[in-house]
């Protein structure tokens, strides 16, 4: 299969998985991982990519195995490639789906080993950076141990404050709401309410036609 084909329907089922209209999405998913498992890794980055989604699919969907099994998949091909947004997405939800499933230890070693790997990369990018911390302050969350979940969800929001400035992105937006509920669960309830609504209002304004 040509590759330009395989990324256009890699896109396309990205789409799809925005909007939800999974049956489309996993279609498109199933028939693109098919035919790299065919090819007999000519093209593990696509296959990772594809397996990344195929695994927020099945996260969404609450199929935590199957979310589990491609996933780590996703996360060994991943190992030997250039550290990628969607890459670090497919680890990150990852430890997401071990945490949810009781697998702590594993959870704790992928972050720390995610973690070292971009400490390790020379000027890594502060989306980087601000990744890992939001994902070890979710981790911590679920461990009960909100204070650190805190300060680990502050930095994270301060470096993607700096990279974006004033611009709403999905990714603060994010962080936002996921502040919030770490400072609910500590009854911190006047700051948690404001990243709440300021959550919801950057994300109407961020889905207004213009974006």
């Amino acid at each position: 299969e040509h590759p330009d084909t395989i990324h256009a329907s890699l896109e396309l089922a990205d789409i799809y998985l925005d909007i939800a209209r999974y049956p489309q999405a996993r279609s498109l998913l199933d028939g693109v991982r098919s035919l790299l498992d065919g090819e007999q890794g000519t093209q593990p980055m696509s296959l990772a990519f594809c397996l990344g989604m195929l695994g927020q699919l099945h996260f969404e969907m609450n199929d935590l195995g199957q979310a589990e099994s491609c996933l780590r998949r996703a996360h060994q091909l991943m190992q030997s490639q250039p550290i990628s947004e969607r890459g670090l997405a497919a680890t990150f939800l990852l430890t997401v789906v071990c945490t949810k499933i009781g697998m702590m230890d594993e959870a704790q070693s992928i972050l720390q080993a995610t973690g070292d790997l971009i400490e390790k990369t020379r000027s890594a990018p502060l989306w980087q950076q601000a990744h890992c911390l939001h994902y070890w302050a979710r981790f911590r969350f679920a461990q009960g141990r909100y204070t650190e979940a805190e300060n680990l969800e502050r930095q994270a929001l301060a470096s993607l404050e700096k990279l974006f400035g004033s611009a709403v992105h999905p990714w603060l937006i994010g962080n936002w709401d996921s502040l919030g509920t770490i400072l609910a669960a500590q009854n911190k309830a006047a700051e948690s309410e404001a990243l709440f609504q300021r959550a919801m209002e950057s994300s109407e304004q961020y889905s207004a036609p213009e974006h």
